[in-house]
């Protein structure tokens, strides 16, 4: 199918310049989607014996949880530094300001779980 992109009717391929002004005008965003390891399973606390979860997610899933992050936000902080300075890059910069700030929510998120299941676990209801 990728190599029927572009094509219309006629079986002939648009002219590139065709092809990527309905990529700019067209293209729907789709909606953000929960794929997160750690969460899934918290999710899923509710069918283990109290005071497993902590068990389940261990100091070690919640470890590469947050380090994974951190490592991803320093590159990204990296390349946009490596970046700037250009026209041309204006909007790959500002994707990688977007994505070093993920990443630091996401290493965040990871850091603040164990005192939420800990707080939970001492019968503190969210």
């Amino acid at each position: 199918m990728a190599t029927e992109r572009g094509r219309g009717r006629t079986g002939q391929a648009a002219p590139p310049a065709v092809r990527d002004d309905v990529f700019r005008t067209s293209s729907a965003i789709g909606s953000a989607m929960l794929k997160h390891g750690p969460v899934l399973r918290l999710w899923l606390g509710h069918l283990l014996e109290p005071g497993q979860m902590r068990d389940v997610l261990g100091h070690e899933v919640l470890g590469q949880h947050r380090k994974l992050p951190e490592k991803m936000r320093r590159r990204a902080q990296s390349d946009a530094e490596g970046a700037q300075g250009g026209a041309a890059w204006a909007y790959p910069t500002l994707t990688l300001k977007w994505a070093e700030r993920y990443y630091a929510s996401e290493r965040d998120l990871a850091g603040a779980m164990p005192a939420d299941i800990e707080e939970l676990e001492r019968g503190k209801q969210p």
